[in-house]
């Protein structure tokens, strides 16, 4: 990406600042009883909206410039912050499975071990035993026989921690693979957790797009269609 010089120039607020002196003000004391005041209020309406246009007309080229300008350094910062992801994220996930197939290779090393060290054991007393038979001992090769083979535990052996290196940190995430079981055990379980609201959120968008499709005929358990009057003003 080329270099790009881009500027922004903070728009004089003062006009706005002097023509929104009061409104609210106005806004909140305003009392609609008459025909009169009705007309009133209803030009205020439009002075309001069109006030509002041009506050956001005056800052239009300022935003435009300050978004721009945010966009282009982010849009940098990608190229190398997703270079740096996926070497680190290649890289992890070969010394993730090194680690974990050298564990499982440990632990069969180490089982294997310890079986082999208890089969020793028990060939071991099994001589001891046939020994105090031979010996006129067989209270004592009894003894021998009944006795517990103890081995000790052999140690896994990983890979050894790395100088400098934080150990892995094991991150939790939920995935859902069934949204409709989901649905399903929040419907079922809701009254008694009402806690399980959290996990389902209303599509919106969704919502209102039927409300204003169907309006009044809107038929959907749990949600109703509302109206919402406002003023529409032309601003030219």
């Amino acid at each position: 990406m080329a270099n790009e010089v881009i500027t922004t120039k903070v728009p004089d607020s003062s006009v706005i600042e002097h023509a929104l002196a009061g409104v609210v003000q106005r806004a909140e004391a305003f009392v609609c009883e008459t025909e009169a005041d009705l007309a009133a209020g209803e030009l205020e309406i439009v002075d309001i909206t069109r006030g509002r246009a041009f506050a956001v007309e005056l800052y239009r080229d300022a935003k435009s410039g300050s978004h721009k300008l945010w966009r282009s350094i982010c849009e940098k910062e990608r190229t190398f912050t997703d270079a740096y992801d996926q070497a680190r994220g290649l890289i992890t996930s070969k010394c993730i499975e090194f680690r974990k197939r050298a564990k499982r290779e440990a632990e069969d090393a180490a089982r294997r071990k310890q079986e082999e060290e208890r089969r020793l054991a028990e060939e071991a007393k099994l001589l001891d035993a046939m020994a105090a038979d031979a010996a006129g001992a067989p209270e004592e090769a009894e003894i021998i026989r009944q006795a517990p083979v103890v081995v000790p535990v052999v140690a896994v052996k990983e890979p050894p921690k790395t100088p400098g290196v934080a150990p892995m940190v094991k991150t939790w995430g939920a995935h859902v693979v069934d949204f409709r079981a989901l649905v399903k055990h929040v419907a079922a379980h809701i009254d008694e957790d009402p806690g399980l609201e959290a996990y389902l959120e209303p599509a919106m968008p969704a919502l209102n797009r039927k409300a204003v499709s169907e309006r009044e005929n809107m038929r959907l358990p749990g949600v109703e269609a509302r109206l919402t009057e406002s003023y529409r003003v032309r601003l030219k």
